[in-house]
């Protein structure tokens, strides 16, 4: 019986999958130019209105050089005064405007902006400067049409060209945001901020090589522009240049040693190439900087759970969630260490909170169908990974749990196209690599299987659920001994890897180390005690041990938890059985069958315990029937041949072991059998002839030589005589 618990694999498929999104999701922001001082300068320009006094031009020029140094409360107190003497003074209006969202005063840098508006509908920067407010506000819909105000004022008005191409970006509008910037570097080929920016679309479009090229130009522009430098690494990184992306945060923190995004973006690139010491340096310099970092909180809870500590984990999620409750990335990593420490409920409420913020957040969608999956709601779960893959046909995660809930519903084919499409997208995904993995071995090419296997360990060596997977193939290649090798490997990196403990004891149990076998069901029971799996198997070892009442104790207590498992009533039949308990037996497999009225074995075994009570005519019904299930099955036959012959079927004997023979010839039970049948039939040189053969093939210690030779040498009598 080899037992391959699926579920613990797929859940560690998610937890990745999420962190795959990090490189993204840390660079989400779109920059806004910094415009605001750029606009107060060009207000400075401006001829003076000859109406204004010389006193409020004094307090105006003083707030604008105040602004420049970045006194912003001296700029607003000036601004304030100038007011106070020219109440309709569009450059002062406009000027606190900026210097109050500057501040982050939002609501009151748009009262000034829409009064400077009131007064001049035409004044183009306070239009681009309420635009940006709003779109800092969230209120996309109205910074784009501030902008659109602002272009039909000035068509090549590069700024807001470039601001709308960031709205629309920011409001999923990758192909609007793309033909504005593209606008704004026909005007201004040497835009920076929207060569950046456009790099960022390509790359959200998969466009990894464009959007290199265009990081590539903007730093070309400025080489000290430690934003374009990470983001090309993130970018190489996503491409599989891993060292490419390393010299870029190297770069970006020689410009910036304090730079928390590149720390934190250096520590995600070494913990993907599983340098993990450095990564956790990186993520707690980040915090040394700055203990209120959310991304470095996030990234060491990653950390944290790729070594198996997911309360850890969920401790640095609830941190950077205290900094910042609205931060869905960290709320959809709560929710999957929630989800492997088996919270389902908790992780579902998790995913829920973050699409509550963000609708169209993909891979909150992919996981809360994983979630779903793991409650046994298949439909609502591929809803969501439906609806992740019509937002993102590119979701990597939502195509390879899609793939786990085709390939759980037998449709392996289909598990396979999912698969394969998720690798297309990431082809370094190692849990992809390794769920295609399980479905090739599934459909039994064993081969193409272990390729995928030794490609996901490539990516990372410490991948404990690959190493499982790949033992369990051998052990289906008939390599117990290279199988105990992987589950070694994986308990190294875990040694409370429960689902390992159960393979190595199955593989120790094939090799024949009963005791080594049940050592490690013990082990994982000693982790969690209700572990079906390893009550089960230790039951079926202790049995095959010679211990039928450890046994019968191992699976009572597997079945307290699943009062339905067929296969569980017949095994605790079986070890009653041994002991004799024919009544209990009977009783057992009674059940079984009453859950599976086509259980071969549990018919053949009620057949043979009611052959112990010699109830032959309902011994043959039982063998009958496990027959008509499986016609193949040799021991029913042979068992039937017995009762047969016991009943003085004898011409019926002979036919169940000719059948039996023809399925394995080199059986001595069988081949001892028939002749002892033949020669009460009187042809003695065919009983002979089974006989010789009979002893020829057993070993030394066969039960049956001693009664195999007295037949023996009845037959050689007989041929004798004539």
């Amino acid at each position: 019986m080899e037992l391959k618990p699926h579920s613990e694999r797929r859940r560690l498929i998610l937890a990745a999958a999420a962190s795959t999104a990090l490189l993204a999701a840390i660079c989400a922001g779109v920059a806004l130019i910094p415009r605001l001082l750029q606009t107060a300068t060009r207000v400075m320009a401006r001829a003076t209105p000859p109406r204004r006094s010389a006193e409020a031009e004094s307090y105006l020029n003083r707030g604008y050089a105040k602004q420049a140094r970045g006194d912003l409360p001296g700029a607003i107190a000036d601004y304030d005064a100038a007011l106070a003497i020219e109440p309709r003074c569009k450059e002062a209006l406009y000027s606190r405007g900026t210097a109050r969202q500057a501040q982050g005063s939002l609501a009151a840098a748009i009262a000034d902006y829409d009064a400077v508006l009131v007064l001049d509908p035409r004044y183009e920067e306070a239009l681009n400067g309420r635009g940006t407010a709003k779109h800092v506000a969230g209120d996309l819909a109205g910074a784009i049409a501030d902008y659109d105000a602002a272009l039909v004022l000035d068509p090549r008005d590069k700024e807001a060209l470039y601001n709308r191409g960031c709205a629309k970006q920011a409001a999923d509008d990758l192909l609007g945001a793309m033909a504005d910037y593209d606008a704004s570097l026909a005007i201004d080929p040497l835009h920076r901020n929207a060569l950046q920016n456009r790099g960022i679309v390509k790359q959200d479009r998969g466009d990894l090589e464009g959007a290199i090229s265009d990081y590539d130009a903007a730093l070309r522009v400025d080489p000290c522009f430690k934003d374009a430098l990470i983001r090309r690494g993130t970018a190489k990184e996503a491409a599989g240049n891993l060292a490419g992306a390393l010299a870029d945060y190297e770069a970006a923190l020689a410009i910036d040693p304090r730079c928390t995004l590149a720390l934190v973006s250096r520590g995600w690139s070494r913990q993907v190439t599983g340098e993990i010491v450095g990564a956790f340096a990186d993520y707690e310099a980040a915090l040394a900087i700055d203990p209120r970092c959310k991304e470095a909180l996030n990234n060491r809870g990653l950390a944290k759970q790729a070594q198996g500590d997911f309360a850890g984990a969920f401790a640095d999620y609830q941190a950077a969630l205290t900094v910042a409750p609205r931060y869905t990335l960290a709320l959809v990593n709560r929710g999957w260490a929630r989800q492997v420490m088996g919270d389902l409920q908790g992780a579902f409420a998790d995913y829920e909170a973050a699409l509550a913020i963000e609708p169209r957040y993909a891979l909150a969608l992919a996981n809360r169908g994983w979630a779903r999956q793991g409650m046994g709601d298949f439909p609502g779960a591929l809803a969501d990974y439906q609806a992740a893959l019509a937002i993102d046909p590119r979701c990597a995660a939502a195509l390879n749990s899609r793939g786990t809930l085709k390939q759980a519903q037998g449709d392996v084919a289909g598990a396979l196209a999912d698969y394969d499409a998720a690798l297309a997208i990431e082809p370094r995904y190692k849990e992809a690599l390794n769920s295609r993995g399980t479905a090739k071995q599934a459909a039994g090419d064993l081969a193409e299987a272990l390729a995928d296997y030794d490609a996901a360990l490539a990516i990372d060596p410490r991948f404990k659920i690959a190493l499982r997977n790949r033992g369990l193939l051998k052990q289906d290649q008939g390599d117990p001994a290279g199988a105990i090798a992987d589950y070694r490997a994986a308990l190294a990196l875990d040694p409370r890897y429960k689902e390992a403990l159960v393979s190595r004891g199955w593989a120790k149990w094939t090799l024949g180390d009963a005791a080594g076998a049940i050592a490690d069901y013990g082990a994982a029971l000693a982790i969690d005690p209700r572990h079906q799996d390893a009550l089960k198997n230790r039951g079926y070892a202790k049995q095959s041990a010679g211990d039928p009442a450890g046994a019968i104790a191992d699976f009572t207590a597997a079945l307290a938890a699943d009062p339905r498992d067929a296969w569980t009533l017949n095994s605790r039949g079986s070890a009653k059985q041994a002991l004799g308990d024919l009544v209990g037996a009977i009783a057992d497999y009674d059940a079984a069958l009453a859950l599976d009225p086509r259980d071969a074995d549990a018919l053949y075994n009620r057949g043979t315990a009611k052959h112990d009570r010699h109830d032959l005519a309902w011994a043959i019904a039982d063998y009958n029937a496990a027959l008509k299930v499986d016609p193949r099955y040799r021991d029913a036959l042979v068992r039937r041949g017995t009762a047969k012959q016991e009943a003085g079927n004898l011409a019926g004997a002979i036919a169940d072991y000719d059948a039996a023979l023809a399925l394995d010839p080199v059986d001595p039970d069988t081949l001892g059998n028939r002749g002892a049948v033949r020669l009460k039939l009187g042809d003695a040189f065919a009983a002979a002839t089974d006989l010789e053969r009979a002893l020829a093939i057993a070993p030394p210690d066969w039960p049956d030589r001693e009664l195999a030779e007295r037949d023996l040498a009845r037959a050689h009598a007989v041929t004798r005589r004539r």
